[in-house]
């Protein structure tokens, strides 16, 4: 059993290795599906791997029906996924669009899109939900960073 001057000798030394020793990773670029012109189109994966990128941000598209996203529909997700598998490209982040019309600053139901946003990222295997806080929906004065 280590004593707890020896675990902090120790665990000192891996911080500082990890800090000091480790190589810096190569940058990699990826892109959102809407460069391609194919906002919450599968088919923007084979069109990253075109073009050598190493990621794709898929955008869940604006309900149409004011209650649910497109991008609930399992059977798109699964499209999304077998896509990212075939060509190798990962879905690094999505974005929520839904939130261009109901910001979040001020709107009631953009926390339930937020919800759904989070599930239908998970479900993309993506590690990162963007959310849109720029055109009407920045947030400028301390009321809407409140809200």
């Amino acid at each position: 059993m280590l004593s707890r001057r020896d675990w902090l000798v120790t665990a000192g030394v891996g911080v500082s290795t990890t800090l000091w020793g480790a190589r810096r990773t190569e940058l990699k670029i990826g892109a959102m599906d809407t460069v391609f012109r194919m906002p919450g189109n599968p088919e923007a994966v084979a069109m990253a791997k075109k073009f050598g990128l190493a990621g794709v941000q898929v955008t869940i598209p604006k309900s149409q029906d004011g209650r649910t996203l497109p991008m609930e529909d399992v059977g798109l997700q699964r499209a999304w996924n077998e896509a990212s598998k075939q060509y190798a490209v990962p879905l690094n982040s999505t974005c929520l669009e839904m939130l261009h019309q109901d910001c979040l600053k001020d709107n009631s139901r953009a926390p339930e899109w937020v919800h759904k946003g989070i599930s239908i990222t998970k479900n993309l295997n993506a590690t990162v939900l963007m959310l849109v806080f720029f055109g009407q929906c920045q947030v400028l004065k301390r009321p809407e960073l409140d809200y």
